[in-house]
């Protein structure tokens, strides 16, 4: 049976171009290949590269830049942000007269030869700000500005950076095809049923392969996760979340599967979170009276009845860069309506009735997108 065809928003998010591994699994490997970077970007860190230099200035910026692509590549990889202070450290040297300019190269480069660019992530109080709010409309803006007001500067970066893809939403939907040539050298890649495999490597006949990328199934629950908060009015008690999670069979005990190209092969649930949490997906925060005793702990927790400690699930600054409102609603949206074609799909194939089923697919759309948009509360933000 061939594999069902996804859209591009019911697909994993392709700002990994590389597959992802477990950090724990190859800690060897990384903590020799950070001992390998520090040595590289500590030599020539010393140059001071001025405006007016000429070709050697252009040389060390190139030289820089090229650095950093290899420094995002790697620690994208371990699925961490990268901090503007390690930039400095490890690439600038100190000197930050031509970040700006290194930064603009590498990301050319990003862009040109893997299709990615490197992005500052929001800050969590910019995202409060506009979770409460706080931040004001144009209008308010230009009433103060007549009066001669001055608005109170705002921080919005974080000083954190991530990779994320740039590829033409297209050539994303076409690489996810199937195709019977590449379908027909899979099988013949694939070892034999007297082998002893546990790669759980599949066959799909598409150009992305998506046994050897992202962890499909732990992706799957990040963005089923993500658009129950965003349907929940962007908030969502820690209580109602493990409700849903338990109508979908995902209760305290239960375990996240990973392929065998992680070292991990389960995860339990608080875990998984914990981890989505160091990743900047998800936040957890604590309400009510409790919340002016302290944040939240370092693990998931759920609600302390002897102490009344609650706690609420909000959208993270890395889930707002990489998957966007706008990006989970189509999900979403995509998702009903596929589900109501499967339901109802028993026209004849005429032209004209093909033509009446995508019109009315349309419709649906629409009026499952604009569904979410009232269930969340608001206008949809894009991509951060």
């Amino acid at each position: 049976m061939a594999p069902r065809t996804y859209t591009r928003s019911q697909r994993p998010s392709q700002s990994q171009s590389q597959p992802r591994q477990s950090q724990r699994g190859h800690k060897s490997r990384i903590e020799s290949d950070e001992e390998e970077e520090d040595q590289n970007y500590n030599g020539g860190n010393d140059m001071d590269v001025d405006e007016d230099e000429g070709g050697s200035g252009s040389n060390e910026i190139s030289r820089k830049a090229n650095q950093l692509v290899r420094l995002a590549l790697f620690n994208e990889n371990r699925r961490g942000p990268l901090r503007r202070d390690d930039i400095s450290k490890k690439v600038m040297g100190g000197n930050a007269r031509i970040f700006n300019r290194v930064f603009e190269q590498a990301n050319a480069t990003l862009k040109k030869t893997f299709g990615m660019e490197l992005v500052e992530l929001p800050s969590k109080a910019s995202l409060e700000e506009e979770a409460t709010g706080t931040v004001e409309d144009a209008e308010l803006e230009e009433a103060r500005k007549a009066v001669g007001g001055k608005k109170k500067a705002t921080t919005v970066g974080s000083k954190q950076y991530i990779i994320r893809s740039i590829l033409d939403p297209g050539l994303l939907d076409y690489a996810s095809l199937m195709h019977e040539s590449i379908l027909n050298q899979e099988a013949e890649d694939l070892p034999s049923d007297d082998d002893d495999d546990d790669s759980g490597i599949r066959s799909y006949g598409s150009i992305f392969s998506w046994s050897t990328c992202d962890q499909l199934e732990a992706y799957g629950v990040l963005t089923v996760i993500l658009s129950l908060i965003l349907v929940s009015g962007k908030v969502m008690s820690d209580a109602d979340l493990r409700n849903a999670l338990k109508h979908l069979h995902l209760n305290n005990s239960s375990q996240i599967r990973f392929t065998a190209l992680s070292t991990t092969r389960t995860m339990p649930l608080d875990r998984f979170l914990d981890s989505l949490m160091r990743q900047g997906y998800i936040d957890q925060q604590i309400v009510g009276e409790a919340k002016k005793k302290g944040g939240p702990g370092k693990r998931a927790r759920q609600a302390d009845d002897d102490t009344g400690v609650q706690y609420e699930w909000r959208w993270g600054p890395r889930a707002h860069s990489e998957f966007g409102e706008q990006g989970i609603a189509q999900f979403i949206a995509e998702t009903m309506v596929s589900e109501n074609q499967d339901d109802d799909d028993e026209e004849e194939g005429s032209s004209r009735g093909q033509r009446r089923r995508q019109e009315q697919a349309m419709s649906n759309l629409e009026k499952m997108l604009k569904g979410v948009q009232k269930a969340a509360g608001g206008i949809l933000s894009d991509l951060k």
